[in-house]
């Protein structure tokens, strides 16, 4: 009995070649295998201050974010849809928090941990401007939903550090310019948002693969 032909049709993106498949699923498990060993350690043992730890929130963010990229081998279809979804606007929030963090971590105490924290930074940030291949089609605000999405963690370290503990200098409630220092945060979350996705739609005019970037751009928030 003959196996069924997937049509390559299947999914919005290019074509993709066997050995691209292969190393990009090799580079994401080794992402996975290191964004779960940096939440064993910070969560062994547990203590509640550790949720504010920049590189447990970049690590399990990092684990959610990829974890379905591997889940999705075993979806029929073409390999490039087994690669990844048409949209990459959860990838492109995971890679607006580790360049975010990215000043955070390079401030941290060194350890191996933080060594750790600092290459799952890196390889985030690599996977979005060479291994994926969907974020081409995202919508030119979607800096603001990424900016909505960082919020809750900013707002917790802003509540930490007016309850009398702050995980990161930069959150010290009594420095003269706390507020702008958190209004220059958000703008410039904003701002590297914006710079991500025009990264995404430079990747494509460059790697040939720009014919799947709508003139208008494309939205769709509930797609991975």
């Amino acid at each position: 009995m003959k196996e069924p032909v997937h049509s390559e049709i299947d999914s919005i993106h290019v074509p993709a070649h066997p050995a691209t498949f292969a190393l990009a699923i090799i580079f994401r498990f080794a992402l996975v295998g290191l964004a779960g060993w940096i939440c064993m350690q910070v969560f062994w043992p547990f203590a509640p201050a550790e949720l504010l730890d920049a590189r447990w929130f970049l690590a399990a963010l990092a684990l959610v974010t990829y974890l379905p990229s591997l889940v999705r081998l075993v979806v029929p279809g073409s390999l490039r849809k087994r690669l990844e979804g048409n949209y990459g606007w959860v990838r492109g929030f995971c890679a607006l928090a580790a360049l975010g963090l990215l000043p955070f971590l390079l401030s941290a105490e060194a350890g191996t941990l933080t060594t750790a924290a600092r290459l799952l930074a890196g390889a985030v940030l690599a996977d979005w401007l060479v291994v994926g291949r969907n974020q081409e089609r995202l919508h030119r605000g979607i800096p603001v939903l990424w900016l909505l999405m960082a919020l809750p963690w900013l707002g917790a370290q802003i509540w930490s550090a007016h309850a009398g503990g702050f995980a990161y200098a930069l959150f010290d409630p009594s420095g003269t310019y706390f507020g702008l220092i958190i209004i220059g945060l958000i703008l410039g979350l904003l701002g590297a948002g914006t710079v991500l996705v025009a990264a995404g739609r430079l990747k494509a005019m460059i790697t040939g693969t720009s014919e799947t970037v709508s003139a208008r751009g494309s939205f769709t928030p509930l797609q991975w």
